[in-house]
């Protein structure tokens, strides 16, 4: 998913829905641009994993 203006580390909470447990938490980290970098990049493509899904069912009691 598309995210801007983020700073260069940290954490999002994803909302995946209205009932309780439905969000998660994804810590992120962005690659550091060195200053040889000369090419301007539209977008820096980051791979990570949602933690503390609980399913709705188990929220719910």
């Amino acid at each position: 998913m598309p995210i801007r203006g983020l700073e260069d580390n940290g954490t999002l909470t994803v909302k995946l829905g209205d009932e309780p447990g439905q969000q998660c938490s994804v810590k992120y980290s962005l690659p550091v641009k060195s200053k040889s970098d000369k090419a301007d990049v539209a977008y820096t493509a980051v791979e990570s994993h949602c933690f503390g899904v609980v399913p709705a069912e188990a929220a719910r009691n």
